[in-house]
């Protein structure tokens, strides 16, 4: 959790991406927290909007590169001057794997609504 001025924001991971950060090597897990950073600064600031990837439809969402290979999938929720992003999904980039783990891990886009 961060304060700035007013602006507090938190971060918390979905079982099963907290699950994949951890088999993260420490390098790279270095990089992921280095990207948590810049979300946690400015949730919206960084990275990139999602819309349709590969047939899933991320609208809504954001994605933020970790280094070279790794991304995270992100949703911000906002009230009161306060942001509050759950990370759906860390795992690779390349062929959209991060966006089409959302499949496999069993996380539905629509839990996003509830």
């Amino acid at each position: 959790m961060k304060a700035n001025g007013e602006h507090v924001t938190t971060i918390d991971f979905v079982p099963d991406a907290a699950e994949e950060y951890i088999k993260l090597d420490h390098a790279i897990r270095l990089e992921v927290q280095k990207a948590l950073q810049k979300i946690e600064r400015d949730p919206r600031g960084y990275g990139d909007s999602l819309g349709n990837k590969a047939g899933i439809d991320l609208f809504g969402w954001s994605s933020i590169r970790a280094g070279h290979r790794i991304r995270l999938i992100y949703e911000v929720e906002s009230e009161d001057g306060s942001a509050h992003v759950v990370i759906w999904a860390v795992g690779r980039r390349e062929g959209f794997i991060a966006h089409q783990c959302f499949g496999p891990l069993g996380i539905s886009t629509d839990a996003k609504s509830s």
